[in-house]
């Protein structure tokens, strides 16, 4: 109704050339109740289509990227669990090699006692010889005879 009126009043007016602009560009019937053409909804298919596939496109490379990142996470571990194992080892063999020395240490600390009495006797003896050697020949006659009185009663 509105567009008749207006071209009602443009062509009663002494101007005919608007009038006839004014009613080309009202919307015709057919305009008006039809739908609109199939290509812009293909257009618009083509758009959602295309933007689920770049969200999906994009959802795949982050999964691609987490599980990247996790076996990188994973192969760190693993090193550093390689490295904490050989760390382990190195501390038991030096553990080991300490408990050896110390081993070998006591061992022949033990020795040692069982050699200084053999030593010390062999020391105490050579210091008594000396201490008892006499000087003149009347007094070695004399213990000549006591060392020989002494062995008697040892056997």
């Amino acid at each position: 109704m509105f567009w008749t009126a207006v071209a009602s009043s443009t062509i009663s007016s002494s101007n005919t050339e608007p009038s006839a602009a004014l009613a080309s560009a009202a919307p015709n019937y057919h305009q008006l109740h039809t739908k609109p053409p199939l290509r812009s909804l293909k257009n618009s298919w083509q758009i959602s289509n295309a933007a689920f596939k770049t969200r999906l496109h994009q959802q795949q490379q982050e999964q691609k990227e987490q599980k990247q990142q996790q076996q990188e996470q994973k192969q760190q571990q693993d090193q550093q669990k390689e490295i904490e194992q050989k760390q382990q080892q190195q501390q038991q063999q030096q553990q080991q090699q300490q408990q050896q020395q110390r081993e070998a240490q006591i061992i022949s600390h033990q020795e040692k006692p069982q050699q200084k009495p053999e030593e010390e006797k062999e020391q105490q003896g050579s210091v008594a010889k000396k201490k008892i050697a006499p000087k003149s020949e009347s007094a070695r006659k004399m213990f000549k005879a006591l060392a020989a009185s002494c062995k008697c009663k040892k056997k």
